[in-house]
């Protein structure tokens, strides 16, 4: 079978409509440090501590298309393999998506207060996607739907708010994704093999 002479420690990268896969050897080595550097241990997690699998997402929470991906990765990657599975988050909000970026503040608002805060804040805005943007005031259904956390610090939370604390983790995530070329929502980048 062709897929058994396949190297395990395989490098891919994801992008709507195209794939790269098995690269070569210069370009696993590219590859390896794009997947170094984009899988910070900053970025929140949620999966196994250090899996085999490691899927790293540039998402936007007003993106209909990140939202379908969210799903996705929690019905097939993290409901089936989630025990050697990590996946981590970054920002991407795009300019077309009016309220993207104050969405992604609110959720590193969030994500100082743990991986698993964030990534529960994360799954009810995509679920909630469409009732929280077409809202009239998108941030306070955000901030509405924070408060609503169990286990959050709401003074925690409006004092990371108030001191804009968040937009580091923002502007990084920004330069990762464009020292790696990465300009659209939802991009994945994954490794499969040893951690």
């Amino acid at each position: 079978n062709s897929m058994d002479s396949k190297p395990l420690n395989a490098f891919y990268t994801f992008r709507i409509g195209a794939m790269a896969r098995d690269p070569s050897v210069a370009e696993q080595i590219s590859q390896k440090a794009v997947i170094n550097e984009v899988n910070a241990p900053t970025a929140p997690a949620i999966g196994a501590k250090d899996g085999q699998v490691s899927v790293v997402v540039f998402s936007d929470f007003q993106c209909p298309y990140c939202r379908a991906l969210d799903l996705m990765l929690r019905n097939e990657v993290l409901a089936k393999v989630g025990d050697i599975a990590t996946v981590r988050f970054r920002n991407l909000p795009l300019e077309s998506h009016r309220w993207a970026r104050d969405a992604a503040l609110i959720g590193g608002c969030v994500a100082k207060q743990g991986d698993a805060l964030f990534w529960r804040f994360a799954h009810d805005v995509f679920q909630k996607q469409e009732e929280i943007f077409s809202a009239g005031q998108p941030p306070d259904e955000l901030e509405a739907l924070v408060k609503g956390l169990s286990g959050v610090s709401v003074i925690g939370f409006q004092q990371c708010r108030t001191l804009n604390q968040s937009e580091s983790m923002i502007e990084t995530d920004a330069e990762v994704a464009a020292t790696n070329s990465v300009a659209e929502a939802p991009t994945i980048f994954g490794k499969a093999g040893a951690p």
